[in-house]
This record gives structure tokens, C-alpha cells and sequence, in this order.
């Protein structure tokens, strides 16, 4: 009898950054065994390890352009990254050069990050009772982490003119910190989970039952700290022991956790035509008060195999039919523990110390949140009914489902109700209510001709959410309420066009610092005036209520090529600019058509104007629908075009399988966004979207 049988694995893998002479990659070692033993006939035992150490680079610039490409849109042509002799150029905006801050000229971040976990399983089978047996884990996580960032001053070179021999010269500007500064942190977390488990499986004539009862319980404890000096008198030495005892700081916190579930599961099959099944959680969160801790959440399922029955004929094209329904309910406790408590707290910043003493400097210890006791697990219902179809014996299948979600004492703030004059920190309270339904669609067809098979399937999901009720402001305007719309739904001005001159913006409400070529605010309550009240409710959101893919896979001989398409509709994004000086570039859609004297009729763009260093253009400061666009798009996600070597040509060499392939993700999007925005990102200001192209093989001994 084989008793034990192993499986061990290493991996590693290095990145670079797409700068040249990047100060940002990423590396990565892991393991895993896994050992399979069995003891006896009825005692078999698992025994998992795992780890990973992965330590990622960066440059040490505060503003991380690494991860926005807000420097290289702002980057103007006429203003070299680089002189010719190599020296780097001027500053961009906030005396950043974007060669400078992708490379390790200003120093480095560090992070460190140190992972384990084990399993530990037994399972028995009880020999006298059929069907019978018990299982119970062990599971222990544990997580370090380093993290540390050395900060140096840079040097950029600006154009100086011409010396006296008529000789170019750069003129050395010192940029960041004034002298290198270090930060170091750490952090150490681990979780213990242990559970068993009873499970009865057993078949009497037609009958099937099913039968699971478990207890799990889950403690986790972290801590971290953190320490930082300034003034190192020399960049040599990256260490906190050789900094400055001036303006020296540390800190550190820590925290535990603990829950406790109890749940089960009965499974009921009668004939492999009607089945049954119900559900329950009894679970216990130490974010809540004892009295409140325990949440109970039972679910329960339906199902209907109809083409099971006698009726259904045998030469019937749909040859599987299956009718299903469920309903239940699941809790949710993820928010800050203790909030059922006075809860109270250093305040170290400047305005909560006090001096004693003459020199003696005190923090304070101030009550930070007023306690709320029935603070309790926030409740979802779910119902489901769903549709599940095959014909042709397998050729087509469809799948159609509905849902409907209400989530209940869903745990929010009450911060409109209770104004901010009255100076208290609330806690979250049972008091939300939301409502989320849709449907979901999934089709598939594949067929074989000769040599050649493929198959086709799209799918497509609709859901859309509705705030019930939280605790909106009183009295609030209807058209400006966020009850009864989307979860996110924004406010926005109105944009009805653009003030062509001085006359037009006089005979028009508008903010105080409109200027010829602004976007025009419509007075939307026709009070004479542009304010807040002007803002109207979106009745989308960020989120899409359309979703759809589509997964194409042909085949020819040894030839293959899989395809795969995705797309959104119907949701808000805003398009957020990238501004910064008036020497600041643009993007190339808002200067075309823009506003100017001579074209203030039929300009399609406001007038050029971005962040001047003292304020805002009102227009992009204030959110309005000039800048809101539909985020609709079709995107090829990923394509692979491969072939399949004879298994004859290499079975000789004791190869079972060879493939070799080119792939792409991201090879085109259709949208209507302008050029650089990604529709699956809300955020212009990140890196945009790469495509990725590979080649290789696959290889199986």
C-alpha cells in the first residue's frame, strides 16, 4: 500500500521597470510541499507548507510618478529629460524631472515582504457508520514586512546661456530634502484558524442525503512600528544610527482579533430529480458587544431536474432541464472593532499638546468616538431563480438567472442627521438600506466538421443597485438626493456651453471667477445664483450595470486560437485632467476646438487653462457634465494563436505534449473616451493600459 506520497515546488521570477535605468523591480522566491500520508484504512493526514519572499523597489519620490503618468502628459517638447552631455534636465512640475524620479537618483523604497503558511489535516472515516466521517485543520498564516525608504537630495541642471567664451553652460539646482532622510517600518501578523468538521454521505434506494456540521474558530494578532531621522550628514551610510538626533520620531500600534462560526449543511436528492438543500451560519465577530455578537444566517435552495421525468420525451432537443431557486441570508461585520465602547486616544498632533512646566511638552488623551452598544452584524438577503439548459446533448447550453439582493441594517454613519457643530465622532450604526437586482445570461455552442471544431460563448450581466434608505441630509432637494439612486452617484453642475465674452458671463449667473471661454453652470433652481443647489444627482454610477465577455475557441488540425472579448455600458466616468502650471503641456482633445477670441462661438472645448499657482479654474475644480462621459467600451482582453506537435514526431524523445503559441492581452478597445483614458480604470492619472505580447511553449514529460 502506497502510505505517502509528496509534491514540492520552487519558483522565481524578476521585473524590471519600464523606465530605462529604473530605480523600480520586483522580485519574488517561493516554495510549497505538500505531503499526503495515509496512517491507516479509515486515518489519512495532509500536511501543506508554503512561502513566498518577494521584495519590491522604488524610487523614493514622495509624488510617485512611477505609478501616474501625470509627468510624462505634462512633459513639454521643448524642454530636454536630458542635456546632451547627460546631466538631467529641468523640472516638470514641482521641480520633478521625469527621468530623474523614475530612477534611484533620489534615493530608494524598499519593501520587504516575508510570507508562510501551514495546514495540518486529519480526516477519519468511521468504519461502522456508512457514509460517515470527520475532518479537522489547522491553518497557521504569518507575515513580515519591511519597509524602508532613504531619501536624498537630487541635483537638476538648468539652461543658463552662454558664458563668456560663448560656451553653453547648465546651472545646478538642488531639489527634494536638504539632507538625506531615512523612515524604516516593520510589521509582524499571524492568524491561527481551527476548525472541525462532521460529514454524513449516504444513499438509501432513491434517496440521498447529505449532512455537513462544522465549528471554526479564527484569532489573528498584529503589531508594527515605525522610526524616522533627518539630518544624516553623509549619503553613505543609510542606517537611523547615523542620523540626527533633531526631529527623530517613532511610533507603533498593535491589535488582535478573534471570531467564532458555527454552520452546517443538509443535502436531500430524491430520484437525481428533486433536490433540496438547506444552509446555516451561526457566526460570532468580536467587533460587536456580547450581546450582539452572535449573528444567525440560514439559507435554502430548490431544484427541479425536469427533463428527469417520464414525460420528458427521449427525442426531446432539449436533453437537460434543471428549475432552481434559493434564498438566503449572509452577515457582514467589516468595520473598525470597539465601536460599541467610549473609545479614547493619544492626540499627538500640535494643537492637543500642552506645555508644563515651562519645557515640559504632554499630549492629551481625548475620547476619539461616542459608543453605540446595539451595534450588530449588517444583513443581506439573496434570492436567486435560475434556469439551466442543455440541447442537442450537450452541443447548446444556456443559463439564465435572476437575482435580488436587499441588504438590511447595513452598518453606516448617521452624519447628516446630526451636525458637525455638535463636535462628536459617531460610530456606525445598523441604519442602511440598499436594494440590488439584476440578471445573468450564459450561452455556449460548439461543434465539430471534419477536422475543424470551435465554440462560441458570451455572456451577459445586468445589475443595477438602488439606496433605500441612510441617513441623508433633511430637507434636501429631491433632484439632489442619493436616496433612491445608485450606490456613488455623483453630483455635477450642469455644463450648457461656454461664456463667449465679458457681456455673456454678466448676463448669466455664474461663480465669481468666470472668465471668457469658462463652461457655463446652468442655474439649475433658477435662484439667480451658482451654488451647491445647482448640483444635480447622476442616476448612474462609476460602477456598469452591463456586462458582457465573449470566449471564442477554434481549431484546425494541430492548429489553434482562443479569443477572448469584454465589455461595460451604462456607467458614469469622468474624465479627471491632469493640470499643473501655465507652461504645463495638455492633452491633445482639449486643445482642439478650444476656446479663444476669434473662436468663441463654435468651439467645442473650453478655453486652454489649467491649475495657475494660486488656484483652481473653477470648471475643473468643480465636478459638472462637461467632463462626464458614458465609459462604454468593447475590449480584445486576450488572444492566443498556438499549434500542437505531432505526438508522433516527439512521443520517441519521451515528450507527451508540445505546444509552442503568441499572445496578446489588451490588443484594441472601442470607446468613445478620449485617447489615454482606460474605461476599466476611474483614475487618468495611472499608467495607461499596456499591451503584452508573449511567445513560448509548453512542455509536458
Amino acid at each position: 500500500m502506497e502510505r505517502f506520497k509528496y509534491f514540492i515546488s520552487l519558483g522565481a521570477n524578476y521585473q524590471e521597470g519600464i523606465h530605462r535605468n529604473s530605480g523600480n523591480n520586483y522580485s519574488q522566491i517561493n516554495f510549497r510541499s505538500n505531503i499526503d500520508g495515509k496512517i491507516s484504512e479509515n486515518i489519512k493526514i495532509n500536511f501543506d507548507l508554503s512561502g513566498r519572499q518577494s521584495i519590491t523597489n522604488r524610487p523614493a519620490d514622495m509624488y510617485n510618478p512611477l505609478y501616474s503618468n501625470q509627468l510624462v502628459v505634462q512633459s513639454r517638447p521643448n524642454m530636454p529629460a536630458r542635456w546632451p552631455n547627460g546631466l538631467p534636465g529641468p523640472g516638470v512640475e514641482s521641480d520633478l524631472n521625469p527621468v530623474v524620479s523614475s530612477s534611484k537618483d533620489m534615493g530608494y523604497d524598499k519593501f520587504k515582504s516575508y510570507v508562510f503558511g501551514g495546514l495540518l489535516k486529519l480526516d477519519i472515516n468511521i468504519p461502522f457508520i456508512r457514509g460517515l466521517t470527520l475532518s479537522g485543520n489547522l491553518a497557521v498564516d504569518k507575515t513580515f514586512n519591511n519597509n524602508k525608504k532613504w531619501s536624498i537630495p537630487y541635483y537638476l541642471y538648468y539652461w543658463g546661456g552662454y558664458n563668456e567664451n560663448n560656451e553653453p553652460q547648465l546651472i545646478k539646482t538642488k531639489h527634494g530634502v536638504k539632507q538625506p532622510e531615512l523612515t524604516q517600518s516593520m510589521a509582524d501578523a499571524g492568524s491561527i484558524t481551527l476548525n472541525g468538521l462532521i460529514n454524513y454521505n449516504n444513499t438509501f434506494k432513491d434517496h440521498t442525503v447529505s449532512a455537513l456540521v462544522g465549528v471554526e474558530k479564527s484569532t489573528s494578532d498584529n503589531m508594527n512600528f515605525n522610526a524616522s531621522r533627518k539630518y544624516f550628514p553623509s549619503q553613505e551610510i543609510d542606517q537611523l544610527f547615523a542620523g540626527g538626533d533633531f526631529e527623530k520620531d517613532n511610533g507603533g500600534s498593535a491589535s488582535q482579533s478573534a471570531r467564532l462560526n458555527y454552520f452546517g449543511r443538509v443535502n436531500y436528492n430524491y430520484m437525481s430529480k428533486y433536490l433540496a438543500e438547506f444552509v446555516f451560519r451561526y457566526d460570532g465577530s468580536y467587533i460587536f458587544q456580547k450581546d450582539y455578537r452572535f449573528g444567525f444566517f440560514p439559507g435554502v435552495s430548490l431544484g427541479w431536474i425536469v427533463s428527469g421525468e417520464k414525460f420528458w420525451k427521449e427525442n426531446n432537443p432539449v436533453t437537460y432541464l434543471k428549475l432552481r431557486g434559493s434564498w438566503g441570508q449572509t452577515g457582514n461585520d467589516r468595520i473598525s472593532p470597539y465601536q460599541y465602547l467610549a473609545t479614547y486616544g493619544f492626540r499627538t498632533d500640535w494643537k492637543n499638546k500642552y506645555i508644563f512646566n515651562i519645557n515640559e511638552e504632554t499630549t492629551t488623551l481625548k475620547e476619539l468616538r461616542i459608543p453605540y452598544e446595539e451595534i450588530t452584524w449588517e444583513v443581506a438577503n439573496q434570492t436567486n431563480i435560475g434556469i439551466d439548459m442543455q440541447m442537442f446533448h450537450g452541443r447548446f447550453s444556456l443559463t439564465v438567472e435572476y437575482f435580488h439582493n436587499l441588504r438590511k441594517k447595513i452598518l453606516e454613519y448617521r452624519n447628516a442627521s446630526v451636525p458637525l457643530s455638535t463636535g462628536l465622532t459617531l460610530p456606525r450604526e445598523n441604519i442602511g438600506k440598499v436594494k440590488n437586482q439584476g440578471f445573468e445570461i450564459q450561452l455556449s455552442y460548439n461543434h465539430t466538421i471534419g477536422d475543424f471544431s470551435y465554440s462560441i460563448a458570451p455572456n451577459l450581466s445586468f445589475a443595477t443597485n438602488k439606496i433605500i434608505f441612510w441617513d441623508e441630509t433633511p430637507n434636501v432637494e429631491d433632484y439632489r438626493k442619493s436616496t433612491g439612486r445608485p450606490i456613488g452617484a455623483g453630483l455635477y453642475y450642469q455644463a450648457i456651453g461656454f461664456f463667449r465674452d465679458q457681456a455673456h458671463i454678466d448676463s448669466y449667473p455664474h461663480l465669481p471667477s468666470a472668465k471668457p471661454g469658462d463652461i457655463i453652470f446652468e442655474d439649475y433652481n433658477k435662484d439667480g445664483k451658482i451654488d451647491g443647489l445647482d448640483q444635480v444627482r447622476s442616476k448612474n454610477s462609476s460602477v456598469p450595470k452591463y456586462f458582457g465577455g465573449l470566449n471564442i475557441n477554434l481549431a484546425y488540425k494541430n492548429f489553434y486560437t482562443s479569443i477572448f472579448f469584454q465589455g461595460a455600458a451604462g456607467y458614469d466616468y469622468y474624465l479627471t485632467l491632469i493640470t499643473g502650471s501655465p507652461e504645463s503641456n495638455y492633452y491633445k482633445f482639449i486643445t482642439e476646438n478650444r476656446w479663444t477670441e476669434e473662436n468663441n462661438t463654435n468651439a467645442s472645448m473650453p478655453r486652454a487653462a489649467i491649475l495657475a499657482r494660486g488656484g483652481r479654474v473653477y470648471w475643473s475644480e468643480q465636478a459638472n457634465t462637461f467632463f462626464l462621459r458614458k465609459g462604454n467600451y468593447l475590449r480584445l482582453k486576450s488572444m492566443e494563436v498556438g499549434y500542437s506537435i505531432p505526438k508522433n514526431m516527439i512521443h520517441k524523445i519521451g515528450i507527451k505534449e508540445l505546444n509552442v503559441y503568441i499572445s496578446g492581452m489588451n490588443l484594441f478597445t472601442l470607446t468613445k473616451l478620449p485617447k489615454g483614458f482606460d474605461p476599466e480604470r476611474s483614475n487618468s492619472t495611472l499608467w495607461p493600459l499596456n499591451k503584452v505580447y508573449s511567445v513560448g511553449f509548453k512542455l509536458t514529460f
